[in-house]
């Protein structure tokens, strides 16, 4: 299975929202602009964290088809001009590199020249190891420059751009592509783990989702901790309270009816919360909770006199007692029947109560002797002891008859209901309630006793009607006895007694003072109930937002990378290194890559294996060593590469030796025929054996960076003379030549005569450079490791050649050496220097090799 698969296989097992993610990287480096706010929409979407203004993008699955072979664009930008830096060092900002896009740039200059100053505005821009390296302006001077700027100029597809840009904040232009080297990476190749600068372009997507992943929890992270910035503050709940608790808790899962309900009061509550408040904020003492408790006592008292006044008064008793009076008068008439019954006897007075008294002890007196009563016929008469007849027992059954009704009874009953009923409605009752405790609360509670009195009053008139005229006691409406007023007048009364009792009792005084915190905070709650709802919301976003946050995370991608790129990269990296290591006879040296992943980008680190302790590399190889594994490092690098991207390396051969130096040279060459290289160096040989390894002129630039007084960064547009090669300086004597009567005059004859011997001087080395490349063939050459001799061949050394070296280089002298007193050559002109210099350039037309 190659990666390409294993990663399909990886991301078709993800959620949805990661596969559309992939699935958009898949054409671009990174999302910017409309992309980045859908993508970041459709994951907000996905987590439920959306803001709910619009609706978010559903996220669309990867297939198969969407993976490419490859992600790689082999289109690299280039580089083509860097320069014009302000407040960047003591560099000139009317200076520019320009660099070959297409080959090898060689820039060449003397230590402390401003070759640095350059390398580290580079590195703001393209890849390097020390991407952090802060830029600094001239500490020398006494102002602070401003932000540190500088012009770039790149080719990308074709296309010239030019942008000045700011070096402390640039902007991702895609010259990453591109990768510096200088001193300071090469410290930190050797002792740190370092981002590989090139990954195959099957894993460029899990770099690509792990960077977008990374930038997306980041700007979650923001909008969260913005929203949870603009939360609401409840400073006013400070003290501990059921809301306080609440509050201290709000998350995205608080009860919002629970809060509304703990904000609503009622009226027994709103009572007591002012109950509480009037208490607590004044001293009180035992006596004053007696005086309430006794005013609660007494309103009781009162309210159940009231109560039975007004159950007597009541239109019920009204009633009941014009039913006796009818009762009794039924009752009456029935007794006057039965009397005039007993009325038609011979014997006056039978029936009254008086024989019914003598009836009553004759009956005792019978049932005294256990014989029946009234006696029955043929028995003696208790009271004439004459023997009963039967006429004489009829009668006798029918006194008896008349004794066991009820009409009597119910008589007597009925009128003593009547006087009972009467004799209660006593207006002396009604005045024993207008008392001392009904007058005190005249001042305290006016309308509850002017409620009282209006009923005492009306009471008083209906209990006098009702005992003047009980049959007509029905008529007319009871007033209502004010009883439930004066009962919550007392329930009030008896509670703050309570809670005065409480207020004096240092033990409750503080579970007073929680109710009313808990009152009053209910009180509070109710306006910021809004804010409330709403912060509920926030929060649920809030929470959403971790959630997307979390899922974020890029430890599944690393995870993936590490197990991929163990094949894909370490190995053939391994490879890479190992070859740049033999090259540069580094190989007695145990080194091995340890691989590790961050952040969905693959790091390697050099590590020393076999050794005691795991110290570092650096702390035990050499100088040169340390900078021949660092560049073997960088090297092997670049050879993985699949894609173009360009190098720029700043004194690459420092420290190092011959043999080295050689090897740096031939392959900093051969890349320059794959892929732009740029060189700064201060070693003339190494530029040297560079220019000639590379071997390809139409696509060289060699420049010169220079220092004149305090300013660096000075640009020439070819090299220093005494690095250009023989055909290049005879090109640029005849230049000199022709512009010779263009400069201004001589301000006297030694400045004049300065000029020529320069001129010739600057001829001298380039007859000696003649000798070393075209009579010799380059088989010997000053600053060359190894004597050439296959070159032989090539040499052909005439007598005619010599002879010229002879006169060029015998004219010379007499311009650059000491003239004795008795010599007395004259000033030459330009035409004198031409003729002089036609020998030379002839020279040059006469030894050039075939072809050339």
């Amino acid at each position: 299975m190659t990666v390409r698969d294993e990663l399909l296989t990886w991301l078709l097992a993800q959620d949805p929202w990661q596969q559309d993610l992939a699935r958009r990287l898949i054409a671009r480096p990174q999302l910017d602009g409309d992309e980045w706010e859908a993508a970041l929409a459709m994951v907000r979407g996905a987590f439920g964290a959306d803001a709910g203004s619009s609706t978010p993008p559903a996220p669309l699955p990867l297939s198969a088809d969407d993976l490419p072979e490859t992600l790689q664009n082999l289109e690299a930008p280039r580089l083509v001009a860097f320069g014009q830096m302000r407040g960047v060092g003591a560099a000139s900002p009317a200076y520019e590199l320009r660099f070959e896009p297409d080959g090898l740039t060689v820039i060449y200059g003397q230590n402390a020249a401003g070759k640095t100053t350059y390398v580290r505005g580079l590195k703001r821009i393209c890849r390097t190891v020390d991407c952090d390296e802060a830029i600094l302006g001239n500490v020398f001077t006494s102002t602070a420059a401003g932000p540190p700027t500088a012009k770039i100029e790149y080719r990308l597809d074709g296309e010239v751009r030019a942008q000045q840009i700011d070096l402390s904040n640039p902007p991702d232009l895609g010259l990453q592509a591109n990768s510096v080297f200088d001193a300071r990476c090469a410290e930190l190749y050797v002792d740190s783990r370092n981002a590989v600068a090139y990954v195959p372009s099957a894993l460029l997507l899990l770099a690509r989702l792990a960077a977008t992943q990374d930038k997306m929890r980041v700007t979650l992270q923001a909008e969260a901790e913005t929203l949870v910035a603009g939360l609401p503050s409840f400073p006013e709940f400070v003290k501990p309270s059921r809301v306080s608790s609440l509050l201290g808790t709000l998350s995205a899962g608080s009860n919002l009816d629970e809060i509304r309900a703990l904000a609503e009061l009622s009226e027994d509550e709103k009572n007591r919360l002012a109950e509480l408040q009037a208490i607590t904020s004044s001293s009180y003492s035992l006596e004053e909770a007696q005086m309430a408790e006794h005013d609660a006592a007494q309103a009781e008292t009162l309210a159940d006199e009231i109560e039975a006044i007004s159950e007597m008064i009541s239109e019920e008793s009204a009633t009941a007692l014009s039913q006796a009076v009818r009762d009794v008068t039924v009752a009456r008439e029935a007794v006057a029947l039965a009397a005039r019954e007993f009325g038609e006897l011979p014997l006056p007075g039978v029936g009254t109560e008086p024989w019914q008294l003598l009836w009553e002890a004759a009956r005792k007196f019978v049932e005294t002797n256990a014989t029946e009563f009234p006696p029955r016929t043929g028995a003696r008469c208790p009271f004439c002891l004459e023997t009963i007849s039967s006429e004489t027992e009829t009668r006798l059954q029918h006194f008896e008859r008349h004794i066991r009704g009820d009409v009597q009874v119910r008589a007597r009953n009925a009128e003593e209901l009547l006087a009972n009923a009467v004799k209660a409605l006593d207006p002396m009752r009604i005045n024993a309630c207008r008392g001392p405790f009904l007058a005190s609360l005249e001042d305290r509670e006016p309308e509850l006793h002017s409620d009282l009195e209006e009923f005492l009053t009306a009471a008083t008139r209906r209990m006098e009607r009702m005992r003047d005229d009980p049959h007509g006691a029905d008529e007319g409406t009871a007033q209502k006895a004010p009883t439930s007023s004066l009962r919550e007048w007392s329930a009030k009364r008896a509670a703050r007694g309570r809670v005065l009792r409480q207020a004096v009792d240092p033990e409750q005084q503080a579970r007073l003072q929680q109710d009313l915190t808990e009152l009053e905070a209910r009180i509070l709650l109710a306006p910021r109930l809004q804010e409330i709802a709403a912060a509920i919301q926030t929060y649920g976003r809030v929470a959403a937002l971790r959630r997307a946050h979390s899922a974020l995370a890029t430890n599944r991608i690393t995870a993936t990378q590490r197990r991929l790129s163990e094949t894909a990269v370490t190995a053939s990296l391994k490879a890479k290194l190992a070859e740049a290591l033999k090259a540069l006879h580094c190989e007695h040296l145990p080194i091995d890559l340890t691989p590790y992943a961050s952040v969905g980008e693959i790091q390697l680190a050099l590590q020393l294996t076999g050794a005691r302790g795991d110290p570092q590399v650096g702390a035990i190889a050499s100088e040169g060593e340390k900078r021949a594994l660092s560049l073997a490092f960088f090297l092997a690098e670049v050879a993985t590469s699949e894609g173009a991207g360009g190098i720029v390396v700043d004194d690459p051969v420092s420290s190092l030796d011959d043999e080295r130096r050689e090897h740096i040279a031939l392959r900093l060459a051969q890349e320059a025929h794959q892929r732009q290289v740029i060189v700064f160096t201060h070693d003339l040989p190494f530029m040297l054996d560079l220019i000639d390894q590379y071997g390809d002129e139409r696509t060289l630039s060699v420049q010169g960076v220079w220092r004149l007084g305090e300013e660096v960064g000075r640009v020439d547009d070819h090299p220093p003379f005494k690095a250009m090669k023989f055909r290049a300086r005879v090109g640029a004597l005849s230049q000199q030549v022709e512009q010779w009567d263009s400069q201004s005059p001589p301000a006297d004859f030694d400045e004049a005569w300065r000029r020529v011997c320069d001129f010739y001087a600057r001829m001298r080395i380039t007859w000696e450079r003649a000798v070393e490349e075209r009579l010799f063939r380059g088989v010997v050459q000053r600053f060359q490791r190894d004597v050439k001799t296959l070159a032989l061949d090539d040499v052909v050394i005439t007598p005619e050649l010599v002879a010229a070296v002879k006169d060029g280089m015998t004219r010379c002298s007499m311009f650059v050496h000491d003239e004795p007193p008795a010599g007395s050559v004259s000033l030459p002109g330009r035409t004198q220097l031409a003729e002089d210099l036609m020998k030379l350039r002839d020279f040059e037309k006469e030894t050039r090799s075939p072809g050339s």
